[in-house]
């Protein structure tokens, strides 16, 4: 069985937190815009700086299918903070 690599943090001593997808409903909604966003709210790794993403369904089906290809670019988790989280 071949070992899973992780990937290379370029910080060492950020920790990877669990985080939820909430979804939204687009306020002001443009022609052919989707109803429904998925926001995320994110901190900068160095603490400073909080923002919201958003995404579509689509763009985190992308973002899902990218991860699932490259597993050895996955952040590790401790089974501590897995159980934590």
């Amino acid at each position: 069985m071949a070992k899973q690599l992780k990937a290379k943090q370029l910080m060492s001593d950020v920790v990877a937190k669990m985080g939820r997808l909430i979804p939204v409903i687009n306020q002001k909604p443009k022609q052919n815009a989707c109803e429904v966003y998925i926001a995320v709210r994110v901190e900068n790794c160095d603490g400073r700086g909080e923002r919201t993403l958003l995404f579509t369904q689509d763009e985190l089906k992308k973002a899902d299918h990218r991860s699932k290809r490259n597993p050895e670019d996955q952040l590790a988790v401790s089974k501590l903070r897995d159980f934590m989280d």
